[in-house]
Protein backbone atom coordinates (compact mmCIF):
# COMPACT_ATOMS: atom_id res chain seq x y z
CA UNK A 1 0.00 0.00 0.00
CA UNK A 2 1.37 3.43 -0.95
CA UNK A 3 1.31 6.39 1.40
CA UNK A 4 -1.45 7.98 -0.69
CA UNK A 5 -3.60 4.86 -0.46
CA UNK A 6 -2.92 4.58 3.27
CA UNK A 7 -4.03 8.14 3.94
CA UNK A 8 -6.89 8.33 1.45
CA UNK A 9 -8.34 5.06 2.71
CA UNK A 10 -9.02 6.77 6.03
CA UNK A 11 -11.90 8.60 4.33
CA UNK A 12 -14.66 6.09 3.58
CA UNK A 13 -14.89 5.18 -0.11
CA UNK A 14 -18.52 6.31 -0.29
CA UNK A 15 -17.54 9.79 0.92
CA UNK A 16 -14.70 10.03 -1.61
CA UNK A 17 -17.08 8.94 -4.39
CA UNK A 18 -19.69 11.46 -3.23
CA UNK A 19 -17.17 14.30 -3.41
CA UNK A 20 -16.09 13.13 -6.85
CA UNK A 21 -19.73 13.06 -7.95
CA UNK A 22 -20.02 16.82 -7.39
CA UNK A 23 -16.86 17.60 -9.36
CA UNK A 24 -18.61 18.59 -12.58
CA UNK A 25 -21.11 21.31 -13.53
CA UNK A 26 -23.37 18.84 -15.36
CA UNK A 27 -23.65 16.62 -12.30
CA UNK A 28 -24.26 19.60 -10.03
CA UNK A 29 -27.03 20.75 -12.39
CA UNK A 30 -28.60 17.28 -12.31
CA UNK A 31 -28.61 17.29 -8.51
CA UNK A 32 -30.18 20.76 -8.38
CA UNK A 33 -32.81 19.81 -10.97
CA UNK A 34 -33.72 16.69 -9.00
CA UNK A 35 -33.84 18.62 -5.73
CA UNK A 36 -36.09 21.32 -7.20
CA UNK A 37 -38.47 18.73 -8.70
CA UNK A 38 -39.33 16.80 -5.54
CA UNK A 39 -36.10 14.78 -5.70
CA UNK A 40 -37.07 12.69 -8.75
CA UNK A 41 -37.42 13.04 -12.53
CA UNK A 42 -37.60 10.77 -15.53
CA UNK A 43 -34.56 10.56 -17.82
CA UNK A 44 -36.40 12.38 -20.62
CA UNK A 45 -37.53 15.15 -18.27
CA UNK A 46 -33.97 15.60 -17.00
CA UNK A 47 -32.71 15.66 -20.59
CA UNK A 48 -35.27 18.30 -21.57
CA UNK A 49 -34.84 20.37 -18.41
CA UNK A 50 -31.05 20.54 -18.70
CA UNK A 51 -30.64 20.38 -22.47
CA UNK A 52 -27.96 17.70 -22.18
CA UNK A 53 -27.06 15.16 -24.84
CA UNK A 54 -28.40 11.69 -24.05
CA UNK A 55 -24.93 10.14 -23.91
CA UNK A 56 -23.60 12.88 -21.62
CA UNK A 57 -26.61 12.61 -19.29
CA UNK A 58 -26.27 8.83 -19.11
CA UNK A 59 -22.58 9.09 -18.17
CA UNK A 60 -23.18 11.79 -15.57
CA UNK A 61 -26.04 9.86 -13.96
CA UNK A 62 -23.80 6.80 -13.74
CA UNK A 63 -21.20 8.82 -11.82
CA UNK A 64 -23.87 10.19 -9.49
CA UNK A 65 -25.13 6.65 -8.89
CA UNK A 66 -21.56 5.50 -8.15
CA UNK A 67 -21.35 8.25 -5.53
CA UNK A 68 -24.66 7.10 -3.99
CA UNK A 69 -26.09 10.57 -4.68
CA UNK A 70 -28.74 9.35 -7.14
CA UNK A 71 -30.62 6.10 -7.50
CA UNK A 72 -32.59 4.70 -10.42
CA UNK A 73 -35.82 2.72 -10.34
CA UNK A 74 -38.68 1.74 -12.62
CA UNK A 75 -42.37 1.83 -11.75
CA UNK A 76 -44.70 -0.83 -13.09
CA UNK A 77 -48.46 -0.67 -13.59
CA UNK A 78 -50.32 -3.97 -13.97
CA UNK A 79 -47.06 -5.77 -14.67
CA UNK A 80 -46.04 -3.39 -17.47
CA UNK A 81 -43.15 -0.97 -17.33
CA UNK A 82 -44.50 2.50 -16.68
CA UNK A 83 -41.89 5.15 -15.90
CA UNK A 84 -38.19 5.03 -15.09
CA UNK A 85 -37.02 7.59 -12.52
CA UNK A 86 -33.79 9.04 -11.21
CA UNK A 87 -34.06 10.18 -7.62
CA UNK A 88 -31.81 11.83 -5.05
CA UNK A 89 -30.94 9.36 -2.32
CA UNK A 90 -31.26 10.21 1.37
CA UNK A 91 -27.45 10.14 1.44
CA UNK A 92 -27.36 12.63 -1.46
CA UNK A 93 -29.67 14.97 0.43
CA UNK A 94 -27.57 14.53 3.61
CA UNK A 95 -24.41 15.41 1.67
CA UNK A 96 -26.11 18.49 0.21
CA UNK A 97 -27.39 19.62 3.59
CA UNK A 98 -24.00 19.05 5.21
CA UNK A 99 -22.22 20.96 2.45
CA UNK A 100 -24.70 23.82 2.58
CA UNK A 101 -24.68 23.85 6.36
CA UNK A 102 -20.91 24.14 6.57
CA UNK A 103 -19.28 25.08 3.27
CA UNK A 104 -21.87 27.14 1.42
CA UNK A 105 -23.36 29.07 4.34
CA UNK A 106 -22.07 32.48 3.16
CA UNK A 107 -23.23 31.85 -0.42
CA UNK A 108 -26.58 30.05 0.00
CA UNK A 109 -28.21 28.98 -3.22
CA UNK A 110 -30.72 26.20 -4.01
CA UNK A 111 -33.37 28.21 -2.22
CA UNK A 112 -31.58 27.85 1.13
CA UNK A 113 -31.92 24.05 0.88
CA UNK A 114 -35.11 23.97 2.92
CA UNK A 115 -33.35 25.93 5.67
CA UNK A 116 -30.75 23.17 6.18
CA UNK A 117 -31.69 20.99 9.12
CA UNK A 118 -28.32 20.24 10.67
CA UNK A 119 -29.37 17.88 13.45
CA UNK A 120 -26.27 15.82 12.77
CA UNK A 121 -22.81 17.14 12.07
CA UNK A 122 -21.12 16.51 8.72
CA UNK A 123 -18.70 14.19 10.49
CA UNK A 124 -21.60 12.08 11.77
CA UNK A 125 -23.02 11.95 8.24
CA UNK A 126 -19.64 10.76 6.94
CA UNK A 127 -19.36 8.10 9.64
CA UNK A 128 -22.85 6.80 8.93
CA UNK A 129 -22.37 6.80 5.15
CA UNK A 130 -21.70 3.07 5.10
CA UNK A 131 -25.42 2.57 5.74
CA UNK A 132 -26.12 3.89 2.22
CA UNK A 133 -24.11 1.21 0.41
Amino acid sequence: MTNVEEYSSQIPLIVRQAFKAFGNDNRCAIVVALYKHDRRLTFSRLKTTLGLDQRVLTNELKKLRNGAIVTHYTEYTKGKRDYSYYELTDFGVDVLKSAFGVLARPYQTIDKLADVDMTSSPLQVARSSAAYL
